[in-house]
């Protein structure tokens, strides 16, 4: 006969499980903030790790700092969460000009995670800045794909788009961007 408390505590597992799940993907619709929600209701994570997920979604100020303190808290996650973290860390380094760092680690986030919006969209700068426009462009295509709120991927493909000479384009998704957000 089935103890009634293992059968409780198995539920309660698989119910745990599936909460965990909800949250990673959650992160990947709204970005590293609810990510960092994750963490905090998340008991299981150690302490330093949980310190370098928050200073990798809040910042140091110093880039070299944010993309190494990423780094160090993304080798503790998978999925969903270590793509958000993955792609933070590019983000500081395409601002740093290491768009060929940034790529790889938005090559290990997409791993991590394919449905990652953000990660294409970081892959969308960084391929812009190295005057790759059409992949660019396509990399946005599929972080709008993704995430159709992402307010900002319009702006950015926008921008590639006009570098490319296709004004009709670009005009549209400013336009579109400024309709989503206005000022």
């Amino acid at each position: 006969m089935t103890d009634r408390r293992d059968t409780a505590s198995v539920r309660e597992s698989a119910l745990t499980q599936r909460r965990h799940a909800v949250r990673a993907h959650l992160c990947v619709l709204t970005g590293v903030a609810v990510a960092m929600l994750l963490l905090f209701y998340t008991a299981s994570v150690r302490a330093d790790t949980r310190v370098d997920a928050e200073m990798c979604d809040s910042g140091t100020g110093n880039l070299d700092l944010d993309r190494s303190i990423c780094e160090r808290a993304a080798k503790a996650y998978g999925g969903a969460f270590r793509a958000a973290l993955l792609a933070r860390k590019a983000g500081a380094e395409i601002w740093l000009g290491k768009y060929e760092y940034a790529l790889r680690s938005i090559d290990e986030a997409l791993e991590a995670f394919s449905g990652s919006a953000l990660a294409y969209f970081e892959r969308g700068r960084a391929l812009r800045c190295l005057g790759r426009l059409d992949e660019s462009v396509q990399a946005f295509n599929e972080a709008t794909t993704l995430w159709q709120g992402f307010t900002i991927t319009f702006r950015e493909r926008g921008l590639a788009q006009l570098l490319q000479g296709q004004f009709e384009r670009a005009d549209a998704d400013l336009s579109h961007s400024i309709e989503l957000r206005p000022a």
